[in-house]
């Protein structure tokens, strides 16, 4: 039974592959004519989050050390 299965597996796997390697090409003239209007998205997206909180969505935040024995969401207990 564990053979079959196996056989399932490797033959799924070797049509995903055989597909890829089919349409490679077409993958990449369609990424190649979209990334141009992604970075145009993204350049917009990051340039509205500047002007609107004055940093970069990139950055790292600051954690915040609270004193007084609270603890933030998410923190565990030690």
């Amino acid at each position: 039974m564990s053979w079959i299965i196996t056989g399932i597996l490797a033959a799924v796997v070797a049509l995903i592959v055989w597909t890829e390697m089919k349409c490679g090409r077409r993958n990449k003239v369609f990424h190649a004519s979209l990334d141009p209007e992604v970075d145009a998205l993204k350049n917009s997206v990051m340039a509205k989050y500047r002007e609107r909180f004055g940093k970069d969505p990139t950055s790292e935040f600051p954690s915040l050390h609270l004193n007084n024995g609270q603890q933030a969401a998410g923190n565990k207990r030690p």
